[in-house]
């Protein structure tokens, strides 16, 4: 199956509601660790996983990444994937993309259109644990994944 990439742009937006909000829960989450690997770890993710995960915008970027798909599909079959900053934005991503189409959702592994790929364990947040999967599982997938007549049609990682 060939590949093509095509990359979607969807714009960040900050609201300044949120701005204080998320200081005071990365203070919360990163209470344990040095000042300098804190100091570290708000610079590179804390804001940026916020502005990319806003529901704004994944509400935007579903409904042009879904809308895009069908026109794709009509013009040839195939595959996507979508890669996600984070794990938990995967998770959302994949709720948006279930909300619009409910047929695409299994919750078994050999079926459905739409699966999240992600690692993980029991500590991780609710909203994960239906999207971890153990190493076989995910082979499951990948292997669904490669065959052109196979359902799989998205997965997100």
């Amino acid at each position: 199956m060939p590949i093509y990439y095509e990359a979607r742009v969807a714009k960040i937006e900050i609201n300044p509601e949120l701005e204080g909000l998320i200081d005071t829960e990365f203070d919360d989450a990163t209470g344990g660790i040095g000042e300098d690997a804190r100091a570290a770890t708000a610079r590179r993710w804390a804001r940026a996983e916020a502005l990319v995960g806003a529901d704004k915008r994944l509400d935007t970027l579903v409904a042009d990444l879904l809308g895009h798909f069908d026109r794709r599909l009509e013009a040839m079959n195939g595959k996507a994937m979508i890669v996600c900053m984070s794990r938990s934005i995967a998770a959302k991503v994949y709720e948006r993309i279930v909300a619009a189409r409910p047929e695409w959702h299994s919750d078994q592994d050999d079926a459905g259109a739409v699966k999240v790929i992600i690692t993980g364990n029991a500590a991780d947040a609710k909203e994960l644990q239906p999207h971890i999967r153990s190493k076989a599982r995910q082979e499951l997938l990948r292997n669904r994944y490669r065959k052109p007549e196979d359902p799989l049609r998205l997965v997100i990682v």
